[in-house]
């Protein structure tokens, strides 16, 4: 479920902004969402993901194909 996102031009600023949000507490990370998406509703069909698109990039990178933080993923 997406619950969040944001977006950027530059991919190397994207995985910048996600490995200073990983450095975050829960607690915050969980203030920007209630931020951002009160409700936590689900987001994917907001930026045209389905279920399908992301079945597939599941199993893509648990095949390796797809690699977190590359720009293939």
């Amino acid at each position: 479920m997406l619950v969040y996102y944001e977006v950027f031009e530059k991919l190397n600023k994207a995985i910048k902004r996600e490995k200073q949000l990983k450095n975050w507490h829960r607690e915050w990370k969980e203030a920007l969402i209630n931020e951002f998406n009160p409700e936590w509703k689900d987001l994917s069909d907001e930026i045209g993901l389905d279920e399908v698109y992301l079945q597939a990039v599941k199993e893509a990178y648990e095949k390796g194909v797809l690699v977190a933080g590359s720009p293939k993923a």
